[in-house]
């Protein structure tokens, strides 16, 4: 998850806890007031047995992507390929996914995994509009007319320096 404190989050610990709202208030007021928290065995237990996991690496994401597309013609972005392969292999469970990501955020790699190499991020989402079942969204379309505001490249190595003086800046220390 994307956030650090999640309604979804916490109904699942309210289930997965026997419905012990004292236990998982105990816990979002730990989050609150320290950042983090533990829960108990048996709640951990309980999610480890609702749960599985697994993971993709980028050429078959890529092969997911291509491999739905010729089979169904729709566009899958690539979290929802992952996704998406991910819960083919998990057969024994019942498998909820839901997309939250455009494959026009990833329209360059999306392309790529369709055939396709386009260098041009703004003509990557036209090409891709041609596969896609739906309109390039609003937002990521006026995107090329915006200011850029954030241009900084910084390698990886001067990352903590950049990082420091970027927060003394920030906080006038």
């Amino acid at each position: 998850m994307d956030i650090l404190i999640s309604s979804n989050l916490e109904r699942l610990l309210y289930y997965a806890s026997n419905k012990d709202t004292q236990k998982v208030s105990k816990w979002m007021q730990e989050l609150n007031e320290k950042g983090r928290y533990q829960i108990d065995d048996e709640t951990f237990k309980t999610i480890q047995n609702l749960f599985a996991c697994g993971s993709v690496d980028d050429k078959n994401t890529s092969l997911e992507i291509k491999l739905v597309y010729d089979k169904t013609c729709y566009v899958l972005d690539p979290h929802s390929a992952i996704a998406y392969k991910t819960a083919k292999e998990c057969k024994d469970r019942p498998i909820v996914s839901l997309a939250t990501a455009s494959p026009y955020k990833f329209s360059q790699d999306v392309l790529k995994a369709l055939g396709y190499d386009e260098e041009n991020e703004w003509k990557a989402m036209e090409t891709l509009s041609k596969y896609c079942q739906d309109a390039i969204p609003t937002q990521l379309k006026e995107l090329q007319d915006l200011d850029v505001l954030h241009n900084k490249v910084i390698d990886v190595a001067s990352m903590k320096a950049v990082v420091c003086q970027s927060t003394k800046e920030v906080f006038h220390d």
